[in-house]
C-alpha cells in the first residue's frame, strides 16, 4: 500500500492533518486530523510498504506491544483506505 499522492501530511502547531490537494480537493472537502502515530505511518507510506513493514516501523519508533500495534494498524489502514488516503 502507498499514500495517495493527492493528500499531503501537514504539521500545524503540533497537530497533524491529511490535506487533499489538486483534483482531490474538489471532491474531498475538509481535512483529516491524525494522531502522531498515524502521521508517522502515513509519512512512511510515501513509498509502498506492507502492513508487516509498518508494524516493524511503528514498534521501533513507539513503545507499543506488537499485538496492539497490529490491531491498530489494521483499523487505521481500513479507515484511511475507505477515505482514499491510502491506496492498496
Amino acid at each position: 500500500m502507498v499514500k495517495n499522492p493527492c493528500f499531503e501530511i501537514v504539521d500545524i502547531a503540533d497537530e497533524h492533518v491529511a490535506v487533499p490537494v489538486g483534483e482531490e480537493a474538489k471532491s474531498f472537502h475538509g481535512v483529516v486530523a491524525l494522531s502522531g502515530a498515524a502521521a508517522f505511518l502515513l509519512k512512511k507510506l510515501e513509498t509502498p510498504k506492507s502492513q508487516e513493514e509498518l508494524l516493524t516501523l511503528l514498534t521501533q519508533e513507539y513503545d507499543v506491544a506488537p499485538e496492539l500495534a497490529k490491531e491498530d494498524i489494521g483499523k487505521l489502514i481500513r479507515t484511511l483506505s475507505e477515505m482514499g488516503i491510502i491506496l492498496e
